[in-house]
């Protein structure tokens, strides 16, 4: 029983007999077709977006529309502002020791 369990060597012979070849192309040609048909699907993706938003258009705009006037500057940032230049120093004086 255990000579059974053993791997049989290596030959050329047992992939030939089994049509190891054709299946090997097969597979391969099965992945190139696939990997064709990805990339195309890529390349075309934008025309297809564009039919898609003509026939689909966006209800709104993602965007924000911005003011024309400035906002004025909001203290609560100014003090973040200054506790992120404060831990920058100290982080940067302790890499120096």
């Amino acid at each position: 029983m255990a000579a059974a369990l053993r791997p049989t060597p290596f030959q050329l012979e047992n992939i030939t007999n089994a049509d190891g070849l054709q299946i090997a192309f097969a597979g391969m040609a099965i992945v190139f077709a696939a990997l064709i048909f990805i990339s195309l699907f890529i390349v075309a993706l934008p025309k297809i977006l564009i039919v898609a938003n003509k026939i689909l258009p966006e209800a709104e705009p993602h965007i924000p529309v911005r003011s024309a006037k400035p906002k004025a500057a909001d203290t609560s940032s100014a003090g973040a502002e200054i506790a992120a230049a404060v831990a920058f120093a100290y982080h940067t004086n302790q890499e120096g020791d």
